[in-house]
């Protein structure tokens, strides 16, 4: 009914489905109402077989695809399905063995964005940075030509400092 439909997979198993409006009228985006949606990341057993070092965290596949070897061939994307960051899927996150992990939402998202590089920073043993678009720049996928230069220059995420800077935001 004029959606693309986007298998999830997480360690081979099919676990939940995501959908972009491609024609037609209705929501944007249509996830699957499965169990193990909470668990589940878009690309994330790519990442895993890459064995990616740095992987870029978005809100949905267009957003890991536009991530997915975009500065360095071993970068990997991931989409978190939509706007919200579950522990579960922290704890997957945490499973990967890359080095770093950069958040970068929609250019409306700056509190999010920080917010789940905090969650990160808390949840996991990796490095974690930040990139903040620019307001009225729209999301990851569209910024794609961009996105090396945003990610040569990412913020490191440090702790107490950067937490008291997303709370003056």
């Amino acid at each position: 009914r004029g959606y693309a439909i986007f298998p999830i997979h997480v360690f081979g198993e099919l676990v939940t489905y995501t959908s972009r409006r491609v024609m037609g009228t209705g929501p944007k985006a249509l996830h699957a109402m499965a169990t193990k949606s909470r668990m589940s990341l878009f690309y994330y057993d790519t990442a895993l077989e890459m064995r990616s070092k740095r992987v870029l965290i978005g809100e949905g596949p267009f957003d890991a695809w536009a991530f997915h070897r975009r500065a360095d061939p071993k970068d990997a994307g991931i989409g978190i399905l939509g706007k919200v960051l579950h522990k579960a899927q922290i704890r997957l996150l945490d499973r990967l063995p890359c080095d770093e992990f950069v958040v970068c939402l929609d250019d409306t998202e700056h509190a999010k964005t920080q917010e789940y590089a905090s969650m990160l920073s808390r949840g996991t043993s990796k490095a974690v940075s930040f990139i903040l678009l620019k307001e009225g720049t729209g999301d990851p996928h569209d910024n794609r030509e961009k996105l090396p230069r945003y990610i040569e220059r990412r913020r490191p995420f440090n702790g107490l400092l950067s937490e008291v800077e997303r709370l003056l935001a």
